[in-house]
């Protein structure tokens, strides 16, 4: 399949290969990423403008993202590592997120897994928590905050893996680093960039900036990755 989209426009690519997985390509191309608008769309579909122009209104929504995102983060952090420790070959799985050296590589979970020799095999993994399925994207972060030029988790984490986990949907993308990234940058302009604004309290916030990422097209393009949908538990 890869051959015969390669070289191909982004737009050209989506469509073939969406069309032969029967995704939906609306979902697939679809620019809407911001929080913001999503979360308007859905609450006062009718009265969009107005609302945005409420600035109180904006303000609740504000703090209602600050710690949905939070939420969402630690929801998925929670569910993978308890996905991990359920597999038969884990020996041992250890959160990271606290300790600094691992925050410098942006390296969420460490899983200690017997393979079929008998050895044990460490697997870093980054955590990444979304809950806009719907959207058929990724957000692939570039920068985490445009007003200090620092580079987003996407580009610089060391991890051998980020589980991109939709929380809502409880459906998980395993994508292969640092292959993933290596494909994402050979193809960065491809792709739409969009900023999101996260409040950190008394009227000030930070931007962070990325790319839309059609996930169909990752999956296509990208070898090793894995999707798997969790049960309810």
């Amino acid at each position: 399949m890869r051959s015969a989209v390669w070289g191909k426009s982004l737009l050209q690519r989506t469509l073939w290969i969406s069309a032969s997985q029967g995704v939906d390509v609306a979902y697939s191309l679809s620019p809407r990423a911001n929080y913001y608008s999503e979360l308007l769309a859905f609450i006062a579909p009718d009265k969009f403008e107005e609302t945005l122009n409420n600035q109180q209104l904006m303000a609740d929504l504000r703090k209602y993202s600050m710690e949905g995102a939070s939420e969402v983060a630690d929801k998925a952090a929670a569910e993978i590592e308890a996905l991990l420790r359920r597999q038969p070959a884990t020996v041992e799985v250890i959160n990271v997120e606290s300790d600094p050296s691992y925050r410098e590589k942006d390296i969420d979970l460490l899983w200690n897994r017997k393979l079929d020799d008998g050895s044990i095999k460490t697997i870093s993994i980054e955590v990444k928590g979304d809950r806009w399925y719907k959207t058929g994207n990724y957000f692939f972060e570039t920068c985490s905050n445009e007003g200090k030029g620092t580079p987003g988790c996407f580009m610089y984490t060391e991890a051998d893996y980020v589980y991109y986990y939709f929380v809502n949907a409880k459906e998980l993308h395993v994508l292969p680093m640092p292959a993933t990234r290596d494909w994402f940058k050979n193809h960065i302009a491809d792709f739409s960039e969009k900023k999101t604004s996260t409040p950190v309290g008394n009227g000030k916030s930070y931007v962070t900036v990325g790319r839309l990422v059609p996930r169909c097209l990752v999956a296509a393009e990208v070898a090793g990755v894995k999707v798997l949908k969790l049960k309810n538990s």
